[in-house]
This record gives C-alpha cells, structure tokens and sequence, in this order.
C-alpha cells in the first residue's frame, strides 16, 4: 500500500469521526434542551395546578422569583453542551454525556407521567434527574475549567518559547 492510498484512508477515517462527533454534540443538545424544557414545563404546571387550587403553603416550585440557587442551577444546565462541543474528538467523554442526559431525558419523562397519572402528590421537592443534571453541570465546569488552565498553560509556555527564540 503507497502513501498516496494510507493518506486517503486516514483522511476517511478522520471524515467519518468528523461526522460521527458532530452527531453525537448534536444528539447532546437535544437531550441537553429537552431536559431544561422538561424542567421548566414541569415547574410551570406545578406552578399552574397550585395557583388553581390556591394552595396557602410554601412549594419549591412555587417561587414567583428565581432564587440565587435556581439562577445557578439554570447556567449549570447547558454546561455539559459546552464539554461536548470542546471534546467532540474523543468518543468515551461523548458517549458518556450522551448515556447522562439520556436518562435524565427519561426521568423528566418519568416523573411529569407521574404527575398527569397521580397528581401533585406525586411530584417531589427533589427528583433524582434534578440531582443527576445539578451533578453532570457541576462535572462539566470542572472539565472546562481544567480544560481552559491547560490550555492556558501550553499557550503561555509557547508564548515563553517564541520569545526565548527571537
């Protein structure tokens, strides 16, 4: 096999990775913005079926104001968008995100089945897709805040480097 033949099987290699990372950031999104629209949509219908009723007591959901915690939470939530899209390259890290919001995906789905079956009864202060979304957030800020310091290295080292040399 020539290098003319080596070079044109390595560039198909890279276009379908190419491809292949693209699709996964996009699958990501989607799972990524269903679940904050699941979140919302559950939270307002909360929101509407205690207003209905007029219920007196304090709810979670209930806040007519966002809070500093939920205002957190809401920058949070795309983050994992974020680690996809600067680690697209690398399948593990992309699947892994994906496998994540998919089964916070099916939680949402999971618990507003509950609520329109049960009621508000059914609906907790705080779920585990809340708690599993709050974690892969946080994870996700910690990878790009790794990721931003060493890439702030290696363009500082470079910059030391090609200074040294003029």
């Amino acid at each position: 096999m020539g290098v003319a033949q080596m070079d044109v099987t390595e560039t198909k290699v890279r276009a379908r990775l190419r491809w292949w990372s693209i699709a996964a950031a996009l699958v990501v999104g989607v799972f990524d913005l269903s679940s904050l629209f699941l979140v919302h949509y559950q939270n307002y219908v909360v929101d509407i079926h205690i207003q209905h009723r007029a219920v007196v007591f304090s709810y979670p959901y209930s806040m007519p104001v966002m809070g500093y915690l939920e205002m957190l939470l809401q920058c949070l939530y795309p983050t994992p968008l974020l680690v996809v899209v600067i680690f697209r390259r690398y399948a593990g890290v992309t699947l892994a995100y994906v496998v994540m919001l998919f089964a916070i995906v099916v939680g949402r789905i999971y618990y507003l089945m509950q609520f329109y079956q049960v009621g508000i009864s059914a609906v907790p202060k705080f779920d585990w897709p809340q708690l599993l979304f709050t974690i892969v957030g946080m994870v996700s800020v910690a990878v790009v805040a790794m990721w931003i310091m060493i890439r702030s290295v290696i363009f500082i080292s470079k910059m030391l480097k090609s200074n040294q040399l003029a």
